[in-house]
């Protein structure tokens, strides 16, 4: 198996482990509060190296508050944003301070 091959086999272990201990925490939807269908959502980005697997850096969602709802975190990301701001306000503080 090749360098990258290796790389990439674990980057997608250490994903679920992280989506996992997000999920742990939160246990419910934390916008709606439903048990059903739960995601963990990256605040910002995972791209963004330095704040991938940091757990602050997760919030668990249903897929409707995560991605298809009328205010889902994917399509509103100011509302997220404002949201975070107003119910989260330390994760909020510490995921800018880290842009």
């Amino acid at each position: 198996m090749n360098k990258q091959r290796r790389l990439k086999i674990e980057r997608n272990k250490a994903d679920k482990q992280w989506a996992q201990a997000v999920r742990a925490r939160d246990k419910v939807c934390q916008i709606c509060g439903s048990d059903k269908n739960l995601n963990s959502h990256h605040v910002l980005p995972r791209t963004l190296l330095d704040t991938r697997w940091d757990v602050r850096n997760g919030i668990t969602l249903c897929v409707k508050c995560h991605k298809f709802g009328a205010k889902s975190a994917h399509k509103h990301g100011f509302w997220f944003a404002n949201w975070l701001m107003q119910h989260r306000l330390d994760t909020f503080e510490y995921l800018r301070s880290k842009l």
